[in-house]
């Protein structure tokens, strides 16, 4: 398996690789080539070209031939590619600090408005990040991206207590991590979740095993 060399264009940035849970994050020049890359990815780590990915309507990517059993989730942002396999249903989110502005505040839950009302500007901002990140990481491991209203789901007890809020309803999480990281001298947030029951409506298949080599961290 060679995560480092990805073609023209591509560089890897930090790898992350697990039993249950592999990730990696690129340079990307062509954002254009983020499903080839995702594909890639799979195949790399299964040591398979057997490794297949279909798309849902909703935009949701399916693991199928030697990868059925894996879910799968990517996410970019200023150049940046964030891919994640994982054994649970899976979602993952990145952006990139920027201009100290304002949060949107229109799609957050009361709660974490009135957590992010005590906050000076910059920790305001970087927090707003970190709950925007998780949300998305969310409605991706659910495989329904953003159909619902954001201000309806609520991150607060993701650390402590690995559950969301989502319209009234309590979803219990398998694993959870917002990573602060560098590139190019600018900081980057990269939460990803995993569910802790699959996705109401799917019965995945038994997971391939990961190669012996690659399921240690």
């Amino acid at each position: 398996m060679k995560l480092t060399k990805w073609g023209p264009g591509v560089r890897l940035i930090a790898a992350e690789l697990g039993k249950d849970i592999s990730r990696v994050t690129l340079a990307v020049e062509d954002m254009r080539r983020r499903r080839e890359l995702l594909i890639a990815f799979l195949q790399r780590m299964l040591e398979t070209q057997d490794a297949t990915l279909t798309y849902e309507p909703e935009g949701a990517p399916v693991a199928g031939g030697a990868a059925a059993g894996w879910f799968v989730s990517s996410a970019s942002r200023e150049g940046v590619l964030v891919l994640v396999m994982a054994r649970q249903p899976v979602g993952i989110d990145v952006e990139v600090e920027g201009e100290i502005i304002e949060p949107a505040w229109n799609v957050l839950h009361p709660a974490e408005i009135e957590q992010l009302q005590l906050d000076d500007p910059l920790v305001q901002y970087r927090n707003f990040l970190k709950i925007w990140t998780l949300k998305e990481a969310y409605v991706k491991a659910m495989r329904t991206g953003l159909t619902r209203e954001p201000c309806a789901i609520n991150t607060l007890e993701v650390e402590r207590h690995l559950r969301i809020t989502d319209a009234g309803q309590t979803h219990l999480l398998h694993s959870a991590e917002t990573q602060i990281d560098m590139h190019t001298d600018r900081t980057m947030l990269i939460s990803t979740i995993t569910l802790k029951s699959p996705v109401p409506g799917t019965v995945p298949p038994e997971p391939a095993v990961l190669p012996p080599q690659h399921r240690a961290r």
